[in-house]
């Protein structure tokens, strides 16, 4: 599939895009695609084996009195699609759009397992997959290829920071807008990362002095563009904004207020300080506490209703008749009005033997009989509910 953006404006170098909701002679094809919503430029996402380009559509001529020289800045971000994740996007100079046998995964649609295609290419990867038959030096590195997927010079992704004075780690796959220079001049090339809002850094993350781009290309005319893929690993590889120019002085800036937001949130997991772990525990056993709190409470108050209705129900089913409350007492005790009697586990009809006199005829409970059998027609009942003991 190849998809062009394209008007009746002529944009010469140099030129800039700070979005891409707008945009002129950008040449799409493969799983490339502008995105409207946001725009933003998209090379690649969730898909098995695919390949992504963006051309400049126009290319760009050197006049025989003028030195090859070129300078670019762009701004991408690289979010996972699965674990593992891959392959990474490249940045090319070639001399040609057809990358006609060209392969995905580690040769970023622009090389393939025999070298280069036909066209003759100098990139500059963002690599974030590692594949020894290429000699990566690991799964989150830059390196600058001639012609080939092994790089020529490579290292893994960081920064000088100018202010800490120190090199500083970048995560090339962590969905955090990365801006990106390129330079080349004489035979010259640099390539220097650093995060969005960070100036250029003053020493280069990679230099390489043996570069001959006329050799390279065979001729002062070459194509600009962005080349991304995927294999069995995946990811999303997205271009915020992009600058080009033939030379470093009359580069463009891109205006980082007008760049589109990263379709997908990052998903770099935060580390937590020891004063937030230290508050979220505390609130944590505040929380839990006040819960047990309550829960002993309702325990305390459902335990306390449990046990007036149980002792009213002995004292209903007490064996002495004179004993038991009449119906407005019941009453009472249920509202509270009136404090429930005192009694022990010894209380008479209650949890002891209650003397009780019965007439000579036999007594008859369900599946109980009982028969008078003393001289005095008396018998002994054991009622004990409360505690389960009796006889």
């Amino acid at each position: 599939m190849i998809f062009c953006v394209c008007s009746s404006f002529q944009q010469e170098t140099p030129f800039v895009y700070n979005n891409f909701g707008q945009v002129d002679h950008l040449h799409l094809d493969g799983s490339a695609r502008i995105i409207p919503s946001g725009g933003i430029l998209q090379l690649t996402n969730a898909t098995n084996s695919q390949i992504g380009h963006v051309f400049y559509e126009k290319p760009i001529e050197f006049k025989s009195s003028e030195s090859v020289s070129f300078s670019t800045y762009f701004v991408c971000a690289l979010l996972p699609a699965g674990d593992p994740s891959g392959h990474g996007m490249t940045f090319f100079v070639s001399h040609s759009t057809d990358f006609k046998g060209a392969e995905a995964t580690r040769y970023f649609g622009i090389f393939n397992r025999n070298g280069s295609t036909s066209t003759r290419v100098l990139a500059v990867e963002l690599d974030t997959s590692l594949a020894s038959d290429v000699k990566d030096i690991s799964d989150n590195h830059v390196g600058i290829d001639v012609n080939s997927a092994e790089s020529i010079t490579s290292a893994n992704a960081s920064y000088f920071s100018d202010k800490e004075g120190k090199k500083i780690d970048i995560k090339l796959l962590s969905g955090d807008p990365i801006q990106v220079w390129v330079d080349y001049e004489g035979t010259t090339l640099n390539v220097s990362l650093a995060p969005l809002r960070n100036k250029k850094p003053s020493r280069p993350l990679l230099s390489s002095t043996s570069i001959n781009l006329t050799d390279i290309l065979q001729g002062r005319r070459m194509f600009v563009g962005f080349s991304g893929s995927t294999g069995s690993s995946m990811s999303y590889q997205y271009i915020l904004g992009w600058s080009f120019s033939k030379s470093m002085a009359s580069l463009p800036n891109i205006d980082i207020s007008k760049l589109p937001k990263v379709p997908h949130s990052s998903t770099k997991k935060k580390s937590t300080s020891p004063v937030l772990s230290v508050l979220l525990g505390l609130i944590a056993f505040i929380v839990l506490g006040i819960l047990v709190v309550a829960y002993l409470y309702r325990r305390n108050l459902y335990s306390e209703e449990v046990e007036k209705v149980l002792k009213l129900g002995l004292l209903c089913a007490n064996l002495a008749p004179d004993s038991r409350p009449a119906m407005e007492q019941v009453v009472q005790y249920l509202n509270g009005n009136l404090a429930l009697p005192e009694f022990w586990p010894n209380s008479p009809g209650i949890g002891v033997l209650s003397p009780m006199a019965l007439s000579p005829a036999p007594l008859v409970i369900p599946s109980l009989s009982f028969s008078s059998s003393s001289s005095n027609n008396s018998m002994f009942i054991t009622h004990s509910v409360l505690y389960g003991s009796g006889r």
